[in-house]
């Protein structure tokens, strides 16, 4: 219960300064900007693009704002009040990921209704969604967690982004391998599909929900050793 009590307290916090950083801001009129696009978009099967659009939601914000929040907090020096703090490193990371999947899945929803409508398979939509953000959050964190300014970590987000988009390939035809099943967006572009309502077999149901768990297990250990190595310089609470 204390536990629970704390990490509340830590992701309304983080609640506030992404909104005094504007990250809600930039949020919502990025998806503005898409639901026009869309919507100007009339007679054409999109099912395609939703994808990409939805896919690259959870990724930027994962990857992007997560890198924007831990700068303005070196810059401030808001990680060394850590080392002095009751925070934990788990209460930390998971306030990031929650606090920022809480953005990105109603802007991702919003994105969807409004390009395809509201028949859509909530469930897997959703899961697609949330796993894929809290996934992308933990690897943002380790790939800002080294870098000394915002250009560095412009140039690591673009070698980061670049591989895991690698399965938009195959929903565009233009390549096709069973390698892509080791990206995780891969996962997430499966559960996307049968979210558009087109049909998966059930095994890619199971592979995609069960590998997208794995995931976040893993991304949650790295990003977790690189708070401890590269920002604490291997000091922690626990």
């Amino acid at each position: 219960m204390h536990i629970m009590k704390t990490l509340f307290k830590i992701l309304k916090w983080e609640m506030i300064v992404q909104l005094r950083y504007n990250i809600v801001t930039v949020a919502l009129i990025l998806a503005l900007l898409y639901i026009i696009v869309l919507r100007s978009l009339t007679n054409m099967d999109i099912t395609q693009l939703l994808i990409v659009l939805v896919l690259s939601d959870p990724v930027m914000f994962g990857v992007m704002f997560v890198g924007v929040l831990v700068l303005y907090e070196k810059d401030n020096n808001t990680l060394n009040a850590l080392l002095v703090s009751p925070m934990k490193p788990s209460h930390y990371l998971l306030s990031k990921a929650i606090s920022l999947t809480l953005i990105a899945t109603p802007v991702a929803l919003a994105i969807a209704v409004f390009g395809f409508g509201i028949q859509l398979n909530y469930l897997y939509f959703l899961i697609s969604v949330v796993l894929t953000s809290v996934i992308f959050v933990f690897l943002g964190f380790a790939v800002v967690s080294n870098v000394k300014g915002f250009n560095q970590y412009v140039i690591k987000f673009a070698l980061f982004t670049l591989p895991v988009s690698i399965p938009v390939l195959e929903l565009f035809n233009i390549a096709h391998s069973k390698l892509f099943y080791l990206i995780p967006t891969q996962a997430t572009i499966l559960l996307l599909k049968s979210g558009f309502k087109l049909q998966l077999e059930t095994w890619q149901v199971v592979y995609s929900i069960a590998y997208l768990i794995v995931w976040i297990i893993i991304s949650y250990f790295v990003a977790r050793k690189a708070f401890k190595h590269n920002l604490l310089n291997g000091k922690t609470n626990e």
